[in-house]
Order: C-alpha cells, then sequence, then structure tokens
C-alpha cells in the first residue's frame, strides 16, 4: 500500500477538499499534517488528520486532531512514500 502524506501550512479553498478527497482509494494509506496557518483548517476527512503540537493557539480548534511533535512529524515524512505539500 503507497503510503500518501500532505503536508498542510496555509488556509486552503474548496478545491483542496476534493483534491485530498479524490486521493482516498484501497491502493493508498492517505495522512495529513497541518502546521503553520494550516492548524486552523476545520476538515472531516475519512483518514488520520494530525496537528503540529508547537502550532497551535490556545483560540484554534484543535480537538479534531491528534497532536504531534516535530520528531513525530520527521518520522511520518520518512515513512511516507509521497509528499504533497501545500
Amino acid at each position: 500500500m503507497k503510503k500518501i502524506l500532505y503536508i498542510i501550512s496555509k488556509q486552503l479553498d474548496q478545491d483542496f477538499n476534493q483534491l485530498i478527497s479524490s486521493s482516498v482509494s484501497p491502493e493508498y494509506s492517505v495522512s495529513v499534517i497541518l502546521i503553520q496557518n494550516g492548524v486552523r483548517l476545520n476538515p472531516t476527512w475519512a483518514f488520520p488528520s494530525f496537528v503540529l503540537k508547537d502550532d497551535i493557539q490556545l483560540n484554534e480548534q484543535s480537538a479534531l486532531y491528534s497532536k504531534i511533535q516535530y520528531s513525530d512529524m520527521v518520522h511520518m515524512i520518512f515513512e511516507a512514500d509521497t509528499i504533497i505539500s501545500l
């Protein structure tokens, strides 16, 4: 199974949701890490979504995501077959 990792660092429009949703397939394992301004996104994807703990502000919604450290992000990058940074 091919592992795809999206790293999102900014606010994105509705077309982005279609892009991510189109990569969902039994052939792929998809994950998303939200960093910087991307932590403000509020998606409802059916695959694992993570947020970089150091980028979370007190007033931002982060309950929907698993919080990870930089070391976790580096580990996920090296495990992925494909990385898409937006």
